[in-house]
């Protein structure tokens, strides 16, 4: 049995998610194929270099810093999340807090870090050959949320946040061979995505990426239809669907440090009765 993990990140909300990787670490949960969007990419990243508590770092100490996210960045640069100081500056490898891409390369574990190209509107799924080449260029353009942040250049191309063209791409880990697929969703799990708002902001702001417009003005349907898609297959027994247990009331912005501590704790409760399924489903593939 092949068993994947989903990422869907969610801006600040991905605290959630290192909380239930962290406890994954904890647990020895190994997994065959790992997909990240957004900050869930983050999440994927050190999570496949065995890096516990570096996400936990990102979202609950250097969040606190203008640099990492403010309205001055925007107003200087055009990032209200400054992409190229969270995954440029302080992940490099002479940086505050590396992040040990040699560790996942090496790693048994395949994943990708799911982007949006600026100008088609199509998912690019990015994996280990990518990231020998592009490094953390991947992290930046997965979680280049659009009007929040600029358009991220890898190779040549303009890419936007993965969550825009595939928010919870479960499918695709069921294409690439995986039996049973662990999802985590920061949202609370009777959410009811919402149309995009307010359109004329960012249709106006976006005009150089009609494709990217396009795919916010609908955005809220294939959130929604890719919900329905995950929910049918946890009822069928071939997904685990982690939706935080409790609300500690995170947005996809939000900085208040006791939020956020409390949501990586709900990760990692969370997360912990959770790797007790996904051990029995690889125990009964043995």
């Amino acid at each position: 049995m092949k068993i994947g993990l989903v990422d869907i990140g969610g801006g600040m909300k991905g605290m959630y998610g290192a909380g239930v990787t962290d406890a994954f670490l904890d647990e020895g949960v190994r997994f065959d194929l790992c997909v990240g969007v957004s900050a869930g990419a983050a999440n994927i990243a050190s999570f496949t270099a065995g890096q516990r508590g570096r996400d936990y770092r990102f979202f609950a100490r250097y969040s606190q810093r203008q640099e990492y996210m403010s309205p001055k960045n925007f107003l200087k640069n055009g990032n209200y999340f400054d992409l190229g100081y969270i995954y440029g500056e302080l992940s490099a490898p002479d940086g505050e807090d590396p992040y040990d891409a040699e560790a996942s390369l090496s790693g048994p574990c395949d994943f990708e870090f799911v982007a949006t190209d600026a100008l088609t509107g199509e998912p690019e799924y990015f994996g280990k050959d990518a990231l020998r080449t592009h490094g953390t260029k991947l992290l930046m353009a997965s979680s280049a949320i659009p009007v929040l942040c600029r358009p991220v250049n890898v190779g040549g191309r303009e890419y936007f946040d993965g969550g825009v063209s595939d928010p919870i791409p479960a499918a695709r880990a069921y294409s690439l061979g995986c039996d049973f697929v662990a999802v985590i969703d920061a949202n609370p799990p009777d959410m009811v995505k919402q149309p995009e708002r307010p359109r004329a902001v960012y249709a106006e702001v976006l005009k150089k990426y009609p494709a990217i417009v396009g795919l916010l003005d609908k955005r809220h349907e294939l959130f929604n239809s890719e919900k329905e898609f995950c929910v049918k297959a946890q009822n069928e027994g071939r997904a685990l669907i982690l939706n935080p247990s409790e609300d500690p009331g995170v947005s996809t912005a939000t900085r208040d440090a006791d939020r956020l501590d409390a949501l990586y704790n709900i990760g990692l409760k969370d997360g912990h009765a959770a790797a007790r399924v996904i051990k029995m489903k690889t125990e009964e593939a043995k």
